[in-house]
């Protein structure tokens, strides 16, 4: 297993985009990805207007396949820009209800550290 990263700023652009898409089961793409919500977002990105600051992060799982953040990769892909944003990489899935946890933010880190079911050893990290 690799290491969960710690939340980077990183240039994303519209191929590295695509790639972090490109595993996205089918059903998990909805009409909303192409809706205004992803409108706004091109339109936001195309005038320079990104905050690049903003706290929210892009989860990549282990396999390279986006966990999170969906909509904001789509509109890079669509708008065809290169926009700076907070990215985690190697997030486990099953780490993944932690991720979307409203009440609580609990360290990744540490739960890469968690015994796996079936070892007795945690994550490397």
């Amino acid at each position: 297993m690799n290491e969960i990263s710690e939340p980077q700023r990183m240039l994303v652009d519209p191929q590295t985009a695509t790639r972090w898409l490109a595993g996205v089961p089918a059903d998990y793409v909805t009409s909303r990805l192409i809706g205004a919500g992803v409108a706004d977002l091109m339109r936001t990105m195309r005038n320079g207007e990104w905050d690049d600051d903003s706290p929210v992060v892009i989860n990549i799982g282990e396999d390279g396949v986006a966990l999170t953040g969906l909509m904001r990769l789509t509109a890079v892909v669509f708008a065809n820009v290169r926009v700076w944003m907070r990215v985690r990489l190697n997030v486990p899935r099953s780490a993944l209800h932690l991720v979307y946890s409203e009440d609580s933010h609990p360290d990744l880190r540490d739960f890469a550290r968690q015994p796996r079911k079936g070892t007795s050893e945690g994550g490397k990290v």
